[in-house]
């Protein structure tokens, strides 16, 4: 349920199957056709659920929070998955959308990198107090740059997750979403589901948290924002 970018511009994606003849599907056409991964287990196995993140050129999958599996599995090259060195088995993921070596991890208030496609993780960075972080977003418009929801608001970081700094506004956050930035000159926009100054809603800040638009609330029937699931469009601002 992860997309890979590449120089082709081709969207790539994975997706963990319900089925009783694949566990995990791959398409190189936006999701129009799909195909079975060579490397996924076998559907008797019983081997499912969990989020897979994908790398850039696509060539690797990584899965967290599967059930059968009791930590973070890697798989490249259509290989058998295998296990990942350095990650908690609760560990959400995220690929690079730019560089095809790095993948990101966090749990608790640790964040982890890989710089060899998923097989090795260290720990570079902390989340401040958080226990819980939800999303990592990574931007697909530079490499290196991405954000992160827990329970105690949103970090961001422009080095590959080498350092991490807190957003204002956010005192908890869930989903979120990079999206294009509003000029050239501007950093990206960022949504999110989030609490600020106390309200639970979806908001936008396009200046890195020293301002946020509020988007919506569940009384505009969108239901609650700790189950929304936001995907920024990178070619609209504001969309």
């Amino acid at each position: 349920d992860h997309a890979g970018a590449n120089p082709s511009n081709i969207v790539r994606l994975a997706g963990i199957a319900s089925s009783s003849s694949v566990s995990v599907a791959t398409s190189t056409d936006g999701g129009s056709s799909w195909s079975p991964y060579a490397g996924a287990p076998s559907p008797s196995q019983n081997i499912y659920g969990g989020k897979i993140a994908m790398s850039a050129n696509g060539d690797t999958l990584l899965w967290a929070g599967a059930t059968g599996f009791s930590s973070v599995m890697v798989s490249k090259n259509g290989s058998l998955f295998d296990v990942v060195d350095g990650l908690p088995s609760n560990a959400i993921i995220a690929s690079d959308k730019l560089n095809n070596s790095i993948f990101y991890a966090a749990s608790g208030s640790q964040f982890f990198v890989s710089t060899d496609g998923g097989s090795t993780f260290k720990q570079t960075a902390t989340l401040g107090d958080s226990t819980a972080p939800v999303r990592i977003a990574v931007s697909p418009f530079k490499a290196g740059e991405l954000f992160v929801s827990s329970d105690k608001g949103i970090w961001h970081s422009t080095d590959s997750g080498s350092s991490l700094s807190s957003i204002s506004g956010p005192t908890a956050a869930w989903s979120i979403s990079v999206g294009k930035a509003s000029s050239s000159t501007n950093p990206v926009s960022l949504f999110a589901a989030a609490q600020i100054n106390g309200i639970n809603s979806m908001y936008r800040t396009d200046d890195l948290g020293e301002n946020w638009a509020r988007l919506s609330t569940a009384q505009d029937g969108l239901g609650p924002v700790d189950f929304m699931v936001l995907a920024a469009d990178p070619n609209e601002y504001s969309q």
